[in-house]
């Protein structure tokens, strides 16, 4: 994993993230109710590239450090607990890609 630990706070994919925080909050009641994120939700965290820390550079991803996963959970936790489930969850399965065939891993990522 490439980045400085001691700057894992100023990844651009935390400050894009940041920016999306308050309207997830604001809307966490009607994810409670859903049981889901809404479609809008989903596709802005997929914007932010959260979901592609843990994924290699060689395939796209952001490769980050893992500090900088931890603190995107923990940012999306605060807003929402369930949207902070889904970064999770979406963001640390990019770590299977490593193991993977390029040419199988491409084709997922």
């Amino acid at each position: 994993m490439s980045g400085d630990p001691m700057r894992a706070a100023d990844h651009p994919v935390l400050d894009k993230l940041q920016a999306l925080l308050p309207a997830i909050a604001g809307r966490a009641d009607e994810i409670e109710q859903a049981r889901q994120l809404p479609a809008d939700i989903a596709n802005s965290l997929i914007e932010t590239g959260v979901f592609k820390l843990c994924v290699p550079t060689a395939l796209g991803g952001k490769e980050a450090h893992p500090l900088v996963l931890l603190r995107a959970i923990e940012m999306a936790s605060i807003a929402d607990g369930s949207t902070g489930w889904n970064v999770m969850i979406g963001a640390s399965s990019g770590t299977t890609s490593a193991w993977l065939a390029p040419d199988v891993a491409r084709l997922i990522h």
